[in-house]
């Protein structure tokens, strides 16, 4: 799962957050009401390279800046931008199709991995491409594979690793019948083992825990991609990426790539303005409004596993009470928030009662229960419980002569927090219980990452693994760190649950595990979701094999313009 303010997609084992602008309830734009869209649908202009003209700078935004390019370090700002940068250039060892299902990338590996019981262990066995090299010529081996297990096994002193799901399963990476041979042993088997070294750093930064937490807060360090880093400004705040002199593959048909940090709800404008060719419209009825306005546009949708939430900090003194944080839940008409979000947009306002599968996606099923309820009384009885009690002739609770006054921080630069803010100070008020907002730019998930917050809004990303992508934000404190658990809620009950959907060999009994853990993870009520953010673009015409992916991934080397 990643972060970011509009929707954040990183590795499958870690988070990824998103930002979104969006225009509030009052706006005056229409669009046709729509179904829930599909899980597999996938639009990206999709055209033969041989028809692309070769050369071109395709320019994107970036939502917020990256103060580390380390994806899986927690030293530093980390956003869903951050992976989408370094997908260009680092391994991934499979491609994804519309519907999540992956295939080896012959770029990386000579065929399919092989998984085989040894010992009565699972083992996994790669086959390296012997013409992958990094870009000082370094060969990709065996070696990096054993450096980013070692840095993300939640064993190793020094690192401080994002997650170790996944990672903390495997017993030993070796060597196999040649440097290129990679062989992977777990000790106890891992349902997700696919999502693992996704992507892979080269072990000359990642090898020992000085690099891993320090060496790429500045630079983004080596390729083994189609694309290189050619400048990084961080005045600019901007990043350009050229052709991988060294790539082995099919030739990039762009000549450069630019990353450009813009204010989310300045993307559109951007866009209008020809100063970007695409940006992710998300929740923003305005910003939809420019996008089919601009002269050469197109809009592009698929169905991708992100969801809008609000995330309660369990560790703030006037939230520590479960109850109190069940109680903001059922106090809150989620329904009402999904139809002031997406008016105007031709999205679905379907709820979401999951936290690891969307409507759309098999395996999802309703496990909120009461938590996930819209029940104003039951709200009122859960605080009366707590020690709340509401005065006659007094707007907000008191406990101890201390008013129940929450703290909500929103990023400064998207409309649709500013929105979902208005939306629970009202709905809250209704059971008496304060909310005061503040808002700041870059400095947002730093603070959410450091719990200086009671609520918050931004959107949760999922992944190709909806069950290894998404536990590590549920899981319980450990290692001196909450790690993406930004909530601070868990226990050591959940954690079992998920790691015993982690350990199934059947997607079928993994999925059953794991929504009997988000039974319990609704009752915690630390992260509550809203709505299916829509995954929608604004684009320019002539630029093809990008766009709406869905659950796809991103062919870099196939990005370009139509002739």
């Amino acid at each position: 799962m990643r972060l970011t303010k509009s929707t954040g997609i990183l590795a499958a084992s870690l988070v990824a957050v998103a930002l979104t602008s969006s225009a509030c309830s009052s706006s005056g734009s229409s669009a046709p009401a729509a179904k829930p869209v599909s899980a597999t649908l996938e639009e990206i202009n999709a055209q033969a390279v041989s028809s692309l003209q070769q050369g071109g700078t395709l320019r994107l935004p970036m939502q917020e800046w990256s103060s580390q390019w380390n994806i899986y370090s927690t030293n530093g700002n980390v956003t869903g931008d951050t992976q989408t940068v370094m997908t260009a250039m680092l391994p991934n060892l499979y491609h994804f199709s519309a519907n999540g299902t992956p295939s080896y990338d012959p770029d990386y590996l000579t065929g399919e991995p092989t998984e085989a019981m040894v010992n009565g262990k699972e083992t996994v066995t790669y086959e390296l491409n012997p013409k992958a090299v990094w870009s000082d010529g370094t060969p990709v081996t065996y070696k990096d594979f054993a450096a980013n297990w070692k840095a993300l096994n939640g064993v190793t002193a020094g690192y401080n690793p994002s997650s170790t799901v996944g990672y903390s399963q495997i017993s030993n990476v070796a060597e196999g019948t040649s440097p290129t041979e990679v062989v992977v042993t777990y000790s106890t088997p891992f349902t997700d083992w696919k999502s693992l070294f996704y992507p892979l750093y080269p072990a000359s930064e990642v090898d020992t825990p000085a690099d891993f937490n320090n060496k790429l807060t500045s630079a983004l360090g080596l390729s083994a991609g189609p694309f290189e880093v050619s400048a990084v400004s961080q005045t600019d705040q901007t990043v350009t990426l050229v052709p991988n002199p060294k790539w082995w593959g099919d030739k990039p048909v762009l000549s450069s790539i630019v990353f450009k940090s813009i204010a989310v709800n300045a993307e559109a404008q951007a866009f209008a303005n020809g100063e970007i060719d695409s940006f992710d419209i998300g929740p923003d009825a305005s910003g939809y409004k420019t996008a089919k306005a601009t002269k050469n546009s197109v809009i592009l949708t698929a169905g991708g596993p992100w969801y809008r939430q609000m995330t309660l900090n369990a560790t703030s003194p006037n939230l520590s009470n479960v109850s109190v944080r069940q109680a903001v839940s059922e106090a809150l008409d989620r329904a009402a928030i999904a139809k002031s979000d997406l008016a105007g947009l031709p999205s679905s306002q379907t709820l979401v009662n999951n936290h690891f599968f969307m409507p759309n996606q098999a395996g999802y099923t309703n496990t909120a229960g009461s938590v996930g309820t819209y029940d104003v009384s039951a709200a009122e009885k859960l605080l009366d419980a707590a020690g709340w009690t509401l005065s006659p002739g007094s707007t907000y609770r008191t406990k101890d002569g201390k008013e129940l006054d929450l703290a909500m921080l929103i990023p400064s630069d998207v409309s649709v927090a500013t929105n979902e803010s208005t939306l629970v100070t009202e709905m809250l008020k209704q059971v008496g219980i304060k909310v005061t907002t503040s808002s700041e730019g870059d400095p947002f998930f730093t603070d959410v990452s450091a719990g200086k917050f009671d609520l918050t809004v931004f959107t949760w990303q999922g992944t190709d693994f909806p069950i290894s992508g998404s536990v590590t934000s549920f899981l319980n404190y450990s290692n001196g760190s909450w790690g993406y658990n930004y909530t601070r809620a868990g226990s050591a009950a959940i954690d079992t649950m998920m790691n015993t959907a982690l350990t199934q060999t059947s997607t079928a009994t993994a999925t059953a595990d794991i929504n009997k853990a988000d039974e319990a993870i609704w009752q915690e009520a630390g992260v509550i979701p809203f709505y299916q953010r829509p995954q929608l673009y604004g684009q320019v015409k002539n630029l093809a094999n990008f766009g709406a992916f869905g659950l796809a991934d991103t062919v870099w080397q196939n990005i370009g313009f139509t002739k």
